[in-house]
């Protein structure tokens, strides 16, 4: 989207022709999405809820983990002390389905 408006309504534009080409070049059908949590992405999700009800729509964790780290790195904390508790958090969702179905569920009432 460089040099382009960066809006819900463009982005949903980019995805809907994503899909239209992930289904006519190799022949996918596509039933979920992930995006940050921006507010383009924000309003693209819904938009995209609105054009496909089916559809999964989520958002992408890897930059929600980055935003907690980076919380943490501005305590001014000794910084290993930091990275090793991060790492303790990442290893504990990793190694707990049933948190990770809480965490889905809060995401499905959060995003409707």
């Amino acid at each position: 989207m460089t040099g382009e408006p960066k809006t819900g309504d463009r982005l949903l534009q980019l995805v809907l022709d994503d899909i239209e080409y992930m289904e006519e070049h190799f022949g996918v059908h596509v039933i979920a999405w992930c995006t940050d949590d921006g507010p383009d992405g924000k309003k693209m999700r819904r938009l995209l809820r609105r054009h496909f009800p089916w559809i999964m729509v989520l958002v992408c964790w890897a930059h929600q983990i980055n935003l907690i780290v980076g919380d943490f790195l501005t305590f001014k904390c000794d910084l290993l002390l930091i990275i090793a508790q991060c790492l303790e958090v990442i290893k504990w969702f990793n190694n707990h389905g049933a948190a990770l179905a809480l965490l889905e569920e809060e995401m499905k009432i959060t995003y409707q």
